[in-house]
């Protein structure tokens, strides 16, 4: 089922938050300053990505899914859903979260791709990428069902015409001792590349999502 769920505006570079009733619209747009990322390669934790997420149980999770645009000009531009398990006694905008989850599209290459990268909280971020055609698409993330086995995968889709196709499974998401924790699931956008030579770069990322939808139990 889909659920009317609170949902905030997460901006940790400036530590604000702006509460709503109502999850994203049908056409959402969401802005990022040039030097934001969600990204953990040591000796760099970078946690300052603006996001729009609603927070449930890890166990009621089903599935999400959004379609993605926007001009995709600089290295590592980046758009899309992201999963975030925050660290015990912490909020968001106050420190990065244990694990995350972020898929969507990310400019690498001189192209769009859709990218994914899984960070679990014991250990560093792991990136993949599938080159697209175009600086569109619509992901999917859905938790596979298996009768009695409460250890299940993510899997990532790329939708196109109707049609899934799997690029990723991330096999740590919803392992048992996770299912009680809670998770904030939503959309996430950031512009990592600075211009070289411009302490005073103001030149946003603007990302659309369009027909956002999260499924949760009951």
């Amino acid at each position: 089922m889909s659920q009317q769920l609170k949902y905030t505006l997460n901006n940790p570079l400036t530590k604000d938050t702006a509460s709503s009733a109502d999850p994203p619209p049908t056409e959402c747009k969401l802005d990022a300053t040039a030097g934001t990322d969600l990204w953990r390669k040591p000796p760099v934790e970078s946690f300052n990505a603006p996001s729009i997420t609603t927070c449930i149980k890890t166990g009621s999770f089903k599935s999400a899914r959004v379609t993605i645009s926007a001009s995709w000009t600089r290295l590592y531009d980046q758009g899309g859903i992201v999963l975030m398990w925050p660290r015990t006694g912490v909020a968001l905008n106050n420190g990065p979260p244990s694990a995350w989850i972020k898929t969507g599209i990310e400019f690498h290459d001189e192209q769009a791709n859709l990218s994914t990268v899984a960070t679990p909280s014991t250990s560093t971020s792991d990136w993949s990428l599938v080159p697209l055609s175009s600086g569109s698409v619509t992901v999917e993330i859905e938790r596979e069902h298996k009768a009695g086995d409460s250890n299940t995968s993510l899997w990532v889709y790329l939708v196109d015409h109707g049609q899934r196709r799997a690029v990723r499974e991330i096999t740590w998401a919803f392992s048992a001792e996770r299912l009680s924790e809670d998770l904030h699931v939503g959309i996430y956008v950031a512009r990592p590349t600075k211009l070289p030579g411009n302490d005073e770069d103001t030149e946003k990322l603007t990302v659309q999502f369009t027909d956002f939808k999260l499924d949760v139990n009951a």
